[in-house]
């Protein structure tokens, strides 16, 4: 029962009891009269806020823990301040003797009180306003055979200083369970419990098991908030800012959804609850659609990033670019990279993409220039065949410099197949050209003795036939093996002792090389046999072969001998050291080891000496140049392999031809004839070069002063011509020039009257200098 009444109406309905001894006092063997089913769960969240302990402090004997006294009026403690004394088991008041306490452990409290006086305690607790608490207690009341005597009252003081309270008549109940559930109103609350007896009675009650703590109801409610506030929490923690109605966080995940479903699906109350789902419920939606948009665009990103791979060589974004990959590759991974929205993977994506692009606008790039080089170099070496037909035969016009030009291109190449192709075409005209130009050495002849079988020798590589020449007539062709061994049949050729004959190489396009001449060999001499091949000024040694009877060979020029020679394994070589000239008598002499001479051979010396060239500039219009004196008469110009004049020879052997200015890079050449004719030995081409010199500007022509041309010249002009209508008709020098502070030069000239207009132009002693003709200045 819960109700709020006045002390003194208790007090009128309070009997009195015999007093019953404190130690007697005791809840343990009654039955409960009211179960103690709503009572509070104590923990160590919601703590018992009352202590039983009777402690008395030493000083004042005064209870530590509880304000003791009569009654409680007006929210007031009546005749409070008990002073306390020791008794058995207990304590007894000194103020009020009537009064006594004890406790025998927390939970457990007696109060004793005897005739008519009340015994009132009470205690501060803790408390949190507008929390809902509850006291409970099991009781029992002594002594037990006087019911009508005594009731116990307990509760708590309210702020308009008004009580709350419950109470047990014992009447009504010996022993039992109670509790009394009250709502606070301030912070500390003050808890009473009141004894009352009536008449000269001694009566007691026992508390036990007495605690005050927050009701199970308060306990509910504060666990229900607290789920709430739990899931309100989570919920918002999935949204950026925590707001509900905005979009959830780059971190909200399925398991953060999950853990708030957790927390939402504790909660109770209905109404919120529902709120709540409907918050975690566009949560989960808002992380479907991402999780959606994520995919999509994983699937996006990574088509892209394949689709850029596959430009790649192995993959390898930082290597080079397949040799398959084009345009229209790059195009297609344009696209794909351009649906990518994640701006960080899509630039990086990008920038791949751009090193493909550069690279193949490089490849192409190459590629077209490789194939104007391939373009060049083909058209060049077709260039060097009749029709362009490279498996022809080359041009009249093909010369080494032709060649020379088509190599560079064809080295220019870079596809090693095509270079290869292309330099097996030039190598082909390379080959027919040594072969038009080549003049075969001439052959080797072994020696060769009276009644022989056969004419044998060696010739040199190209020869493609070789003839036999006696007396001047050719009576015998043949044609090298393999390896250039010749042989002729001698049978009824009349080659008798002492009987010279030649052997003469000859090409494939029939032209004969040089002969080698021989002579039959005496069956008696061979041992003193001695040979000499023919050779040119030029030539550093004299070669040929030599019997075994003949032990060293000498030198001898114009009767002269000059120098001594090797042999070795029948061959010898003697070293000419310069001293053959033009017209000199040549002849290899053989002695005995007694310096007996044996053999002396006649060598046939052609002349190879080149001619010397001046250089040529653009400057120029005649080609000088010298041979030695009396070795040749004329010779003859050619301009880029064409032949255009001869001239004649001076007899110091200086000549020169006037052939006019040339442009640069043309190739002038000077063949030389001497008594053997235009001597292919004795060719040389000199290339025309730039001016070595810089030309004179023009004079200017500034004003007419009566008859006279006013005007200027540069420095280093000499002298000033003047031109009327286009002739030459007076000079005027420097000295009767002024000089200027520049270096340039003022000059004055007379002009005929009558004439329409007048020209100058700046000479100098070295004519490669002289100016054009200035602009006209009509007068």
């Amino acid at each position: 029962m819960k109700k709020v009444i006045s002390i003194l109406a208790i007090a009128s309905i309070l009997g009195t009891t015999v007093v019953t001894p404190l130690n007697v006092l005791s809840t343990k063997g009654y039955a409960a009269e009211e179960a103690n089913s709503t009572a509070a769960v104590l923990s160590a969240n919601n703590p018992n806020l009352l202590t039983t302990s009777v402690e008395i402090d030493p000083t004042t004997h005064r209870l530590v823990h509880w304000q003791s006294g009569t009654t409680v009026e007006n929210a007031v403690l009546v005749n409070k301040g008990d002073y306390w004394s020791k008794i058995e088991n207990g304590w007894r008041s000194n103020t009020v003797p009537t009064h006594s306490v004890a406790s025998t452990g927390e939970g457990n409290l007696t109060i004793g009180s005897q005739g008519s006086v009340v015994n009132t305690l009470v205690q501060t607790i803790k408390t949190e306003i507008g929390k809902e608490y509850t006291i409970a207690l099991d009781y029992v009341q002594t002594p037990i055979n006087q019911p009508s005597v005594s009731n116990f009252l307990f509760g708590v003081r309210r702020t308009n200083g008004s009580i709350e309270q419950t109470g047990i008549a014992a009447q009504n109940r010996l022993a039992g369970f109670t509790q009394f559930t009250f709502i606070a109103d301030r912070s500390e609350t003050d808890v009473f419990f009141q004894l009352n007896t009536a008449g000269n009675v001694s009566k007691s009650v026992v508390f036990d098991n007495l605690t005050i703590g927050k009701s199970s109801n308060q306990l509910a409610k504060e666990e229900e908030k607290a789920r709430q506030e739990a899931a309100e929490a989570s919920v918002k923690d999935l949204f950026t800012n925590g707001d509900v109605t905005g979009t959830i966080k780059d971190t909200t995940n399925q398991a953060a959804i999950d853990k708030a479903q957790k927390v939402v699906d504790a909660v109770t109350d209905a109404t919120k609850k529902a709120a709540l789902q409907k918050e975690l419920d566009e949560a989960k939606k808002q992380l479907e659609a991402k999780q959606a948009a994520a995919a999509a665009e994983k699937a996006r990103q990574e088509a892209a990033e394949a689709s850029v791979k596959d430009l790649f060589t192995n993959g390898d974004v930082t290597g080079t670019i397949k040799d398959t990959t084009n345009q229209a590759a790059i195009d297609k991974a344009q696209k794909v990279v351009d649906a990518v929205t994640d701006a960080t993977k899509k630039a990086a994506l990008q920038k791949e993409l751009d090193e493909a692009k550069k690279q193949l606008e490089a490849k192409q790039a190459a590629a077209a220039a490789e194939k104007a080089r391939q373009e060049a170099a083909e058209a060049s070496v077709k260039d060097l065949f009749t029709n362009g037909d490279v498996t022809g035969t080359i041009k009249d016009t093909t010369n080494q410099a032709a060649i020379d030009k088509a190599q560079k291109l064809v080295d220019a190449v870079i596809d090693a197949t095509k270079q290869a192709a292309l330099q097996k075409e030039l190598d082909r005209a390379q080959k027919l050209l040594n072969d038009r130009n080549a003049i075969l050495d001439a052959p080797m002849i072994d020696t060769y003795r009276y009644l022989d079988s056969f004419i044998t020798g060696k010739v040199a590589t190209g020869t493609a036939t070789v003839s036999l020449y006696v007396n001047g007539i050719r009576v015998k062709r043949a044609t090298p093996d393999a390896s250039g061994n010749y042989k002729f049949d001698a049978y009824g050729l009349g080659l008798n002792a002492n009987v010279t004959f030649e052997v003469r190489p000859v090409d494939a396009n029939g032209k004969e090389g040089t002969a080698a001449t021989a002579k039959v060999e005496g069956k008696d001499v061979l041992s003193n046999a001695l040979t000499a091949k023919d050779a040119g000024i030029s030539t550093t040694a004299i070669t040929g072969t030599v019997g075994n009877g003949i032990d060293n060979v000498r030198l001898s020029i114009d009767g002269v001998i000059v120098k001594v020679g090797q042999i070795s394994n029948g061959t010898y070589s003697i070293a000419t050291n310069g001293l053959i000239k033009a017209g000199s008598v040549v002849h290899v002499v053989g002695y005995s080891s007694t310096k007996v001479e044996l053999a002396r051979v006649a060598v046939k010396i052609t002349n190879d000496e080149k001619p010397t060239l001046s250089p040529l500039t653009t400057d120029d219009d005649i080609i000088t140049g010298y041979v030695t004196a009396g070795t040749a008469t004329s010779f003859r110009v050619k301009i880029n392999g064409i032949a255009v004049k001869t001239g004649i020879i001076a007899t110091d052997g200086t000549f020169q031809s006037s052939i006019g200015k040339q442009a640069v890079g043309t190739d002038v050449t000077i063949e030389i004839k001497d008594a053997t004719g235009y001597n292919i030995l004795r060719v040389s081409t000199v290339k025309v070069t730039g001016s070595a010199v810089a030309k004179l500007n023009a004079p200017t022509l500034v004003r007419m002063d009566g008859n006279y041309i006013i005007g200027t010249a540069v420095k280093g002009t000499e002298t000033v011509v003047i031109y009327e209508g286009g002739v030459a008709k007076r000079t005027i020098s420097a000295a009767q020039m002024t000089t200027n502070p520049d270096g340039s030069l003022s000059f004055r000239g007379y002009v005929a009257p009558g004439t329409t207009n007048v020209q100058a132009a700046a000479k100098n002693s070295d004519k490669r200098m002289n100016s054009e003709l200035s602009a006209k200045f009509e007068i």
